[in-house]
């Protein structure tokens, strides 16, 4: 992702999602210490001396990694908040005609769908990045006209589906060195809540197989592509 302020072209944040059940009653595997710096697999400092040394004869010593990234969510952390910290600063280099891109990585149950979609009651990244996008278009429109089309698709065990309109497997082909999917469809929102409909829509198409750590599971790469042509008035 761009970075804001700086020179650098990649910028790496780390969200922590809140604990489920199960995890809060076991020991606490990472530890924010602050906006830019965690710890995985802390020490236990804060125990009672004889109870550290108990578990040290029981358990394994922990690793006590120290990890600093460009920004650290903790689990309190809002999804506006990690917009605001994130993909905010994308939206000016985008109209600049410079291809940005956002990747949400991590295990299944990580928290990837929640941050970048979100839900209807707390939409997420992917949502509050296109109502920025449309608010900086709208302010824009006595300058240029822009033309916005979106295309949602997904890769699962090495076959290519559209999600926003599912017609079977489509093919990847090399267009002059370009990569493009053959018959990949391309919508036009009038506006971000059209886009978030959209969104919903392409993601109950996605191919779904529960797992121990997570229910609903997609257990496919799901790309969103945001295309805009720009004209002077």
């Amino acid at each position: 992702m761009a970075s804001k302020g700086n020179s650098n072209s990649v910028k790496v944040v780390v969200r922590v999602r809140p604990e489920n059940g199960r995890e809060i009653a076991s020991k606490n595997v990472v530890n924010v210490v602050d906006n830019n710096y965690l710890v995985f697999d802390p020490k236990e400092d804060n125990a009672p001396q004889f109870e550290r040394r108990r578990r040290q004869l029981t358990m394994r010593k922990p690793k006590d990694l120290h990890f600093a990234f460009d920004y650290v969510f903790d689990a309190t952390a809002t999804q506006e908040e990690v917009f605001t910290h994130t993909t905010s600063g994308i939206i000016d280099k985008v109209l600049e005609g410079i291809n940005c891109s956002v990747f949400a990585y991590g295990a299944t149950g990580a928290g990837k769908t929640h941050t970048m979609l979100g839900t209807e009651t707390c939409p997420g990244v992917m949502f509050h990045t296109m109502m920025a996008l449309y608010r900086k278009i709208y302010d824009l429109k006595d300058e240029v006209t822009c033309d916005v089309a979106v295309s949602y698709l997904e890769v699962y065990n090495e076959t290519i589906r559209d999600l926003l309109l599912p017609s079977g497997t489509l093919k990847m082909r090399d267009d002059r060195g370009t990569l493009v999917v053959n018959g990949l469809s391309l919508h036009k929102p009038h506006d971000a809540n059209e886009l978030l409909g959209m969104l919903e829509h392409g993601n109950k198409n996605r191919t779904q197989h529960p797992t121990e750590a997570n229910a609903t599971s997609s257990r496919s790469h799901a790309v969103f592509q945001v295309h805009i042509h720009q004209k002077p008035r």
